[in-house]
């Protein structure tokens, strides 16, 4: 992270990967301001997506927030969301190294509540794929990582995601 830092200070230029689920991605069928599939200008678009998506992602308020503070052109977001993802299949989408200099990772509510994923509510598989996906992106890509946990939902109520959300402190 500190080479991330440095990079920034000294106008290197820096790139940051947003890689997450539907989330990241920002999969929206219901807004007013949503958007055709792909309409994001931060996506990855090495893997097509089909799904519609919000009048404004998260990784693009990024990108914004970034022109604003460092100018435009030094900071380039790359938004790798993909909805329905979990932490192990996250891995094998995304082997590609995008040159990145950090990486945000957001997954875990597919983990914790799609029946999709092959070890649903696991939190020792979680635990245990998201280290080996932080072990790849450190090893491999040579990028700093940041794990933001999965946000509360609409059912914040849910122990199972509360749970994922806690185990996350722990690792």
């Amino acid at each position: 992270l500190a080479l991330f830092y440095k990079k920034l200070k000294f106008d290197e230029g820096v790139t940051i990967v947003c890689q997450g689920d539907s989330l990241t991605y920002g999969h929206d069928v219901t807004s007013s301001d949503k958007r055709d599939a792909m309409s994001d200008k931060t996506l990855d678009t090495s893997v097509i997506r089909t799904e519609t998506q919000a009048g404004k992602t998260y990784p693009e308020r990024l990108q914004e927030i970034m022109d604003e503070v460092y100018g435009e052109n030094k900071v380039n977001i790359i938004n790798r969301g993909y909805s329905g993802e979990w932490v192990e299949n996250s891995k094998k989408r995304w082997s590609e190294n995008p040159n990145a200099d950090l990486h945000l990772l957001m997954l875990g509510t597919n983990d914790a509540l799609n029946d999709m994923t092959p070890y649903v509510g696991d939190i020792e598989k979680y635990i245990e794929s998201y280290f080996e996906l932080v072990k790849h992106i450190v090893l491999n890509f040579n990028s700093a990582v940041i794990i933001l946990t999965p946000p509360k939902t609409r059912a914040t109520d849910n122990l199972l995601l509360n749970n994922f959300r806690r185990g996350l402190y722990l690792f």
